[in-house]
């Protein structure tokens, strides 16, 4: 009997060690994410944005400055938290961002602000955890706030974009303000805050220097989104007062002019011919109808008749347009669409014979030895201290009553390649509310 007793013990003993080997063998857990959160301010408004990445469903509306914190279950190894191993990408390819690791808690901040409207994955492998618990790979999608970017027709040709979105600077880098004058940046026409810049008709004023070389090419195609604003909008005299919405040196390089009654508007450019003069020339629409066949000017092929639906006013009057003034060197016709419609189109080879325009090769800046400025001002027809006009009532910057804009400028682009009518209606469609 005390043999039995004896070999029970001794059995019990080895199936303790036996359950002790395997624990001490079974090595430490896996590494669980506990929590993905991204937070940060909204650009409408600046207010704190908090979203959980971790959901069941992909997560919106998450803001463009985000910082993304993951929360493991215990410390992690910081030597395995890097841009291999944690990463962030959108269809456009991975972007810049720092990770860092303190204690369960890993931290990641993008190098810039994220794209509005855009889908990102943040993806982590390869983190293991400080006691060496190894960490199964996941990926998390989710989308900024905002409206997506568009696709631009002749993208590969624009030289500047301002969208206006919180900031006076061109999106490129090649054409940043110089000059901020009294701007807010408010509501645009999908009413996001922050992201249209507002004029308020005395003397916001966007100034950008050395934009002649916005007019280096032959061909050129300005696109801009705008809304006038006509309320308290007076001259010296009580009167309503007209817009020079932005200005190039004037007539000198390009300028476009809404007057005060709204009942045409204009985009005034410069040209050169092929023995070297250069001259200016309005594309100017009012509405009317009336081409060169009809009683408009020679060279006018198409002219919209307006005059049963409200004029020019019935499009640009306190209201969203899209506006479209283009340029092609090669056909020798300058065209301006608004809403996605042609509305003007004129032909320089239906000018006489050995004239400025027949001759016509391109755009050209032609502010050189004039008492302009080769800077492009958003807000006025000039930048504010060029001595041109500035005896006038209207045309100097520095009195309230000029012919300021009043009103809200979004997402101006300068092409140096013409649109076509697909081009203009394509753009349009794709920005249209």
């Amino acid at each position: 009997m005390k043999n039995l007793k004896y070999f029970f013990l001794m059995l019990t003993v080895a199936s303790l060690g036996i359950m002790s080997c395997g624990d001490d063998d079974s090595g430490p857990g896996a590494l669980a994410i506990l929590t993905i959160e991204a937070a940060g301010t909204s650009f409408e408004d600046g207010t704190a944005v908090t979203k959980d990445l971790n959901g069941a469903s992909s997560a919106t509306d998450v803001a463009l400055n985000s910082v993304i914190t993951i929360t493991f279950d215990k410390d992690v190894d910081a030597a395995t938290v890097n841009a291999t191993n944690v990463s962030l990408a959108s269809s456009a390819g991975t972007i810049g961002a720092t990770a860092t690791a303190a204690g369960a808690v890993v931290t990641i901040t993008p190098d810039a602000d994220m794209q509005r409207g855009t889908m990102y994955t943040l993806s982590v492998s390869g983190v293991a955890g400080g006691d060496g618990g190894v960490f199964v790979a996941v990926s998390r999608s989710f989308t900024t706030e905002g409206r997506a970017p568009v696709v631009v027709p002749n993208e590969s040709a624009l030289i500047a974009y301002w969208p206006f979105d919180g900031s006076a600077d061109d999106a490129t880098g090649d054409y940043p303000a110089d000059n901020v004058v009294a701007i807010d940046f408010g509501n645009d026409r999908f009413g996001q805050g922050n992201s249209t810049a507002t004029f308020d008709g005395d003397e916001s004023l966007i100034e950008v220097l050395n934009a002649d070389r916005l007019m280096a090419g032959n061909d050129l195609t300005i696109s801009f989104w705008i809304k006038t604003n006509t309320n308290g909008h007076v001259n010296e005299n009580g009167d309503p007062a007209g817009n020079f919405v932005f200005g190039l040196g004037a007539f000198f390089g390009f300028q476009f002019e809404i007057p005060a009654d709204i009942s045409s508007c204009k985009l005034a450019a410069s040209y050169v011919s092929d023995n070297g003069n250069t001259w200016g020339e309005d594309l100017w629409f009012n509405g009317s109808g009336q081409d060169n066949q009809n009683g408009g000017w020679q060279g006018w092929d198409f002219v919209a008749d307006l005059t049963g639906t409200g004029g020019v006013a019935s499009l640009l009057k306190d209201k969203w347009a899209h506006v479209v003034c283009t340029y092609n060197a090669s056909t020798k016709q300058g065209r301006m669409y608004i809403n996605g419609e042609l509305m003007k189109s004129q032909d320089f080879n239906l000018w006489p014979d050995m004239s400025n325009p027949r001759t016509c090769t391109g755009v050209n800046y032609r502010g050189v030895d004039t008492d302009v400025e080769n800077i492009l001002a958003f807000g006025f027809i000039k930048s504010a201290d060029s001595p041109m006009w500035a005896d006038t009532p209207w045309g100097d910057y520095y009195k309230p009553t000029s012919n300021h804009f009043k009103g809200d400028l979004d997402d101006v682009r300068v092409f140096n390649a013409p649109f076509s009518a697909d081009d203009a209606k394509n753009l349009y469609n794709a920005e249209k509310p």
